[in-house]
């Protein structure tokens, strides 16, 4: 049966275009919150980004869903991953691998001169991107099962954590609930965070934006740790569907031995299985570029899940890189002398051999 796919612009969606994109989003096992309209949205808004969104249908019935950025020199991200949004990606309904290889085929006919970087969701069907040719390589996510009582999930915590909340517990450290006003002060402590890590800090006015316009709807909170009237520790938390996502987080590092981030996450993780949602995924293990991180995440005893990094480029975007190497003479020189270079310093090693 064919697949029909049209693009939609996001800013403009129609009340029936708008109907359908949510069918597929309630429908697919790989939605996520970085799937969303309201998600993509807030970034088209607050980035001035330009998105390509594609839906599928099959016999007039929506099926499936590929959003993803156009950036500099060809590249083409689903999903915005410099804007921490973590997971993209086509997503189908009942996970049709069909129909995600017509949107990757979809979007590759109309950036025929593009570089694809694609994140996936954890547990994603990579077979259609194996077919047509994608790179991958396997990364991980901690995925804490909330369906639980609050004691399983207590006894799951590692010795180490169980001992730091308590520590926080007793030092009087109180977990509040945020909104936008508190952004300045939540602010000022993701750049206390992030400054020496070398990691993009993003600007104040998304952070509010992401408060005023989702937290409304459910889909983000803002908790913080206080101690005597100062806050010390905060964390931005997503939800969608049955999942709550571990987004942001900042704290200053002089109240580090009060284990404010310990009893902050605790409280989330609380609050989630009383809420019911079902799982809370703490978006990555970076045990390379963020070792200390990795740990502390392991810590709170999620599974521990496979998401995949998926690139190719284009035929077009393959030929345009050989001509703009032909068209640069020096460039070609260049890599011609350090080939011949690296070749008459193996002969000599032969020979000496």
């Amino acid at each position: 049966m064919k697949v029909e796919i049209r693009q939609l612009n996001l800013m403009k969606l129609s009340p029936k275009d708008n109907q359908s994109i949510n069918e597929v989003l309630a429908n697919s096992v790989n939605a996520t919150v970085f799937h969303t309209i309201e998600w993509n949205q807030l970034l088209i808004k607050q980035f001035e980004l330009q998105n390509v969104t594609l839906l599928a249908t099959k016999c007039e019935t929506t099926v499936g869903l590929y959003s993803f950025y156009k950036l500099d020199n060809h590249r083409c991200w689903s999903p915005a991953i410099h804007l921490q949004s973590v997971y993209g990606g086509p997503i189908s309904m009942r996970n049709d691998p069909q129909v995600v290889a017509e949107l990757l085929r979809e979007g590759e006919r109309l950036q025929r001169f593009a570089a694809f970087q694609i994140w996936t969701p954890p547990n994603y069907d990579i077979s259609p991107f194996v077919k047509l040719s994608y790179s991958l390589r396997e990364m991980y996510t901690p995925v804490l099962n909330l369906q639980a009582s609050e004691d399983e999930l207590w006894a799951r915590l590692h010795s180490e954590k169980r001992n730091r909340i308590r520590k926080a517990e007793k030092n009087d450290v109180l977990i509040i609930d945020g909104d936008s006003s508190n952004v300045d002060e939540y602010y000022e402590m993701v750049v206390a965070t992030l400054s020496s890590t070398g990691i993009n800090i993003l600007p104040k006015s998304f952070y509010r934006a992401t408060l005023i316009h989702l937290k409304p709807q459910g889909m983000a909170r803002l908790m913080l740790a206080k101690y005597k009237g100062k806050f010390i520790a905060g964390t931005i938390t997503l939800f969608y569907k049955d999942t709550a996502y571990f987004w942001d987080a900042g704290w200053h590092r002089d109240y580090g031995s009060l284990a404010p981030n310990d009893l902050l996450h605790w409280q989330v993780i609380k609050w989630a299985n009383q809420n019911r949602y079902k799982y809370y995924d703490l978006l990555r293990l970076e045990a390379d570029r963020l070792p200390g991180i990795a740990r502390w995440k392991m810590k709170f005893g999620g599974d521990v899940m496979p998401c995949y990094y998926l690139s190719k480029a284009t035929p077009g975007y393959r030929l345009r890189r050989g001509l703009k190497t032909i068209t640069n003479p020096r460039r070609v020189l260049s890599k011609l002398r350090s080939f011949m270079v690296g070749r008459s310093v193996t002969k000599h090693e032969e020979n000496r051999g």
